[in-house]
């Protein structure tokens, strides 16, 4: 599924990942709403080969998908575009949400997600100059 959008009044590349189709497309609807471009996966597998291949700001992803745990795809990330920030979503625990942040995501976000979070969530990761210019 390839979610790009454009004109935007957020030039930064916004990868989403989840094996719900209909969390993803509407993942990909809010961040249109907000202005945000973004390209939309439902494998991990095709969203790291398009992240070895592209400049990629944010990667916004699912943490328990059938392919991948949270833990392997946070390093496998950081190891193929280390100046990507990851932001996890998660319907579990708490408690794994915290551990992807010691391993690397910026941030993690608990389903049900709420809109206004998840955009201010992104729009620090972007303030804070770390994805600026990519």
């Amino acid at each position: 599924m390839d979610g790009s959008l454009s004109p935007d009044r957020h030039p930064a590349r916004i990868v989403v990942i989840d094996d719900d189709c209909d969390i993803l497309a509407y993942l990909v609807a809010l961040l249109a709403r907000h202005g945000f471009r973004c390209v939309a996966f439902l494998r991990p597998d095709e969203a790291l080969e398009y992240i070895r291949a592209h400049p990629v700001s944010v990667v916004l992803s699912d943490i328990f998908m059938p392919e991948v745990d949270g833990i392997q795809l946070i390093s496998e990330i950081k190891d193929c575009s280390p100046e990507a920030v990851v932001i996890g979503l998660s319907g579990y625990n708490q408690t794994y949400l915290r551990c992807m942040q010691a391993l690397g995501a910026f941030a993690c976000i608990a389903k049900p997600i709420d809109p206004a979070v998840l955009i201010e969530t992104i729009e620090q990761c972007l303030e804070c100059g770390a994805t600026e210019g990519r």
